[in-house]
């Protein structure tokens, strides 16, 4: 799914208002509804002509008016609790990364500035050069004999209740040249994100290649890792490019228990023990051989302002 981009700031109640016409229309349960009476009789008509019983087929629109009718009302009451849960006072808080050494990341299409991505909003840095605007990243990654490298971002926000990180790996590899069976890196361990709090307590988030985090060019190149195979849906795609050759995944990490003041996250880049890093690239050998890089292209905590909590 392409993300959206939104620069004005005001884009949050922009949204929300398309939300609330969308739930609460003046006219959308009359539509809704005679889509739901068509459906039933629809499927009340086929069962009337298999059968040939009248009762049997009014018995099955029926049920499947029923059905329908349930199936939309838990879906309307999630979308409205979390439409309220926006007015309640939850909110998104940027995280600036303009005082962390930043590193260039250059394609046409990529997203800077402010952007909206699949409710959240974040900030991406950018700079200029003779090229145009280009996005700049957090980038780490492990030294050459895999030793931990580690950036901290700080933070000082009280009431964090959710972490979202606009995230992709450089050199996130299935294969490289002259490598052996088992020599790539998809399913391997490449790093880890610390939230580290104020109380000095920590929740710490693995990245593996191939479940919560891949390669940004995941879509041009058959050696790159181009899957996401999380199954709680904490990693998922959020942008890509129009040709669909790269890409911008969002991690969301939930703080365990009540909201919490979050001092600062760490982003540690090491991969596990007995990954084979790559000596070879485009024909020519690496000097040094290098190991995946996790990239960071915005941070965004949600702070819960409710009370109570």
């Amino acid at each position: 799914m392409k993300g959206t981009i939104d620069s004005d700031p005001s884009g949050r109640k922009i949204l929300l208002n398309q939300v609330d016409k969308i739930l609460t229309g003046k006219y959308s349960s009359w539509i809704s509804g005679f889509i739901y009476l068509i459906l039933s009789f629809f499927f009340g008509w086929i069962v009337r002509l298999v059968s040939g019983n009248i009762l049997a087929g009014l018995s099955t629109a029926l049920f499947v008016l029923a059905l329908i009718l349930g199936i939309m009302f838990l879906w309307q009451r999630s979308r409205l609790e979390d439409l309220n849960a926006f007015k309640a006072g939850r909110d998104f808080h940027i995280v600036c990364l303009d005082k962390i050494r930043l590193a260039p990341m250059i394609h046409p299409e990529l997203p800077k500035g402010l952007v909206w991505l699949r409710w959240v909003k974040f900030f991406i840095e950018s700079s200029q050069d003779n090229t145009g605007t280009i996005a700049k990243v957090v980038s780490v990654r492990p030294t050459a004999t895999n030793d931990a490298n580690l950036v901290d971002i700080p933070i000082r926000l009280e009431r964090v209740s959710e972490v979202y990180l606009l995230i992709t790996a450089d050199y996130g590899v299935k294969s490289f040249k002259g490598a052996l069976p088992g020599d790539g890196w998809d399913e391997k361990l490449a790093g880890h994100i610390e939230l580290i709090f104020e109380d000095r307590s920590k929740q710490e988030f693995e990245l593996r290649l191939g479940h919560d985090i891949r390669d940004f060019y995941f879509g041009n190149q058959p050696w790159a890792i181009d899957a996401l195979r999380k199954e709680d849906d904490t990693s998922f795609q959020v942008w890509h490019s129009s040709k669909k050759e790269c890409t911008l995944d969002m991690i969301v990490i939930k703080v365990k228990g009540r909201p919490k003041l979050l001092d600062k996250i760490r982003l540690v880049a090491q991969m596990e023990q007995g990954a084979k890093p790559i000596a070879f690239q485009d024909g020519k050998i690496l000097h040094p051989p290098a190991y995946p890089a996790i990239q960071v292209f915005g941070i965004t905590c949600r702070i819960d302002n409710r009370l109570g909590t």
